[in-house]
């Protein structure tokens, strides 16, 4: 894919590619390495008990969440 335009370089166009880069750099190291999808896993488990904890404590819904005084 092409990352010039008329007036140069596009930064968008390359850190969008540079980006794809990364993802398939990461899913080939991913895909072959168990140990690497287990700390994945573990983080991936580790924040999506943390954001289910805080949904728990805002049972009120979000207004308790929010710092307003006026609330």
């Amino acid at each position: 894919m092409w990352v010039l335009n008329v007036s140069g370089l596009d930064p968008y166009r390359a850190f969008r590619e540079l980006g794809r880069a990364i993802h398939t750099i990461t899913l080939l190291r991913y895909l072959p390495e168990p140990r690497l999808r287990e700390q994945i896993t573990q983080v991936t488990n580790r924040n999506e008990a943390l954001h289910a904890f805080a949904d728990w404590l805002m049972f009120g819904g979000r207004l308790i969440g929010c710092n307003d005084p006026d609330h």
